[in-house]
């Protein structure tokens, strides 16, 4: 459990950076910061993440979504 949700975590965070959220660099480091400190819903509200949302959720399934399709292509462009 704790390998998977810090991967969709992750990737959450990940999509986040790529949608072009404002100073994501300084609300990334206070998340960081507060993981010590904080349980993991409180933590995430930092970014402005509800981690009880599908939307959040949602939008880190998609970038493995998409990660896969990349993998797929790849293996379909090398077969004999």
């Amino acid at each position: 459990y704790p390998y998977a949700f810090g991967l969709l975590f992750g990737k959450g965070l990940y999509a986040m950076y790529m949608s072009g959220q404002p100073d994501f660099a300084g609300r990334y480091k206070m998340l960081l910061n507060n993981t010590a400190k904080m349980n993991a819903a409180d933590a995430a509200e930092t970014m402005g993440i509800d981690i009880r949302s599908n939307e959040f959720w949602g939008a880190s399934l998609s970038i493995i979504s998409d990660e896969i399709e990349r993998f797929m292509k790849l293996t379909d462009s090398h077969k004999s």
